[in-house]
């Protein structure tokens, strides 16, 4: 290689021109370094602006709409109650006791209860009831009557005296004429230790009302009450004996008052 056609790196750098090139690099290089550090600023300022925005919004949450107010609205009574009004009811019974107890009315029973709770509830039997007549083991139901009757006191009316007469005393009666012992009718019902009243003086039982039932002998209210409350279910009594049938009143009582009643 020739002298000339060497290259010196020192001919280069000893050029006129290198001392204007440095300065439009440098004064380049610091423009594009101003535009860097200023683009730089504006995107820092921009993330800043960005970032408190977002903090703001979820600091002050989102803003529920306005809405008008409403009128308060009160919710209907509901039927919880019931059932238990109901199982309140189902665990006690309501009867009626009347008749000869010592406190007659109302009684509240448990469910099951028998013809005894009730009495017991009453106060107890009086002396005079007819204790026979009641099914103390029945079992009662709601709404049941317990009527106790009093003992029949038997009494023996006495016959009207008879009127003094001119007429001659009628002597005996043929045998001939009259009836067998066998084929003679006790219509009024009475008994042969004493002579019944006269059908006029007895108590139509079809007719009579409570109050008139209520003074017969041996009947009395509950009795009275019972006979007119069958006649009502039943209609007319064709019969003494289907009095048997009244409630309280039973064939042997039946036989103390056929003397007194009539149909």
């Amino acid at each position: 290689m020739s002298k000339h056609d060497a290259f010196d790196e020192t001919d280069f750098y000893d050029d006129g021109f290198e001392e204007p090139r440095r300065s439009r690099w440098k004064h380049g290089e610091q423009w594009w370094s101003g535009r860097v550090a200023a683009a730089a600023a504006l995107c820092a300022v921009g993330v800043l602006a960005l970032a408190f925005t977002l903090f703001d919004a979820t600091r002050e949450g989102p803003k529920a709409a306005a809405y008008p107010a409403l009128p308060s609205v009160v919710p209907p009574p509901t039927q919880a109650t019931e059932p238990t009004t109901a199982a309140a009811q189902a665990r006690e019974i309501v009867v009626s006791v009347v008749g000869a107890v010592r406190q007659p009315g109302l009684a509240r029973l448990a469910p099951g209860a028998r013809v005894a709770d009730a009495v017991e509830a009453a106060g107890g039997l009086n002396p005079d009831a007819e204790a026979a007549e009641l099914n103390f083991a029945q079992r009662l139901q709601d709404g049941d009557q317990v009527v106790v009757g009093a003992a029949v006191t038997s009494v023996t009316p006495v016959p009207p005296a008879p009127k003094a007469s001119s007429a001659p005393r009628p002597g005996p009666v043929p045998a001939a004429t009259r009836a067998p012992a066998s084929s003679r009718c006790d219509c009024a019902g009475g008994s042969a230790g004493g002579a019944a009243p006269s059908r006029s003086k007895q108590t139509d039982v079809n007719t009579a009302t409570e109050a008139e039932l209520d003074i017969v002998p041996g009947v009395g209210k509950s009795i009275a009450r019972a006979i007119v409350q069958y006649r009502a279910a039943h209609g007319r009594i064709r019969n003494l004996d289907e009095l048997a049938k009244v409630k309280q009143v039973g064939a042997r009582r039946l036989q103390k008052l056929r003397p007194y009643l009539r149909v």
